[in-house]
């Protein structure tokens, strides 16, 4: 996945698509999904977009959806499981070992979840 290096960081306001610090941004693509057919392609198109500069590394996400309303949602309590809804999981392997990683995830409704 190739990255973009920044002097200012895009503002944090989830408007991956209208933000100038984007645009220019590769775009990834062609993911697959764990859950429910792990191993299979997502069955929805979705975007991702990685900016860093000194401190920071940004991630941008643009998740489309045939049917909004039947985006699936769950407990929206911090750090609970998001297996059981729609979300976006980021697996950073910093020590290159394949075998721990800080994970990052997020849902449609704004649940947050680390480890």
């Amino acid at each position: 996945m190739a990255v973009a290096v920044i002097g200012t960081g895009p503002v944090l306001d989830g408007d991956v698509l209208g933000d100038p610090a984007w645009i220019d941004v590769p775009v990834a693509t062609g993911f697959i999904q764990t859950q429910p057919d792990e191993g299979q392609p997502a069955t929805e198109r979705t975007e991702v977009r990685v900016l860093f500069d000194d401190d920071t590394i940004y991630f941008g996400f643009v998740c489309y959806d045939r049917d909004p309303d039947g985006i699936i949602t769950s407990e929206g309590r911090r750090d609970a499981s998001l297996n059981n809804s729609d979300s976006i999981q980021i697996i950073l392997d910093t020590f290159r070992d394949r075998q721990s990683a800080f994970l990052f995830g997020t849902s449609p409704a704004g649940q947050e979840y680390d480890g």
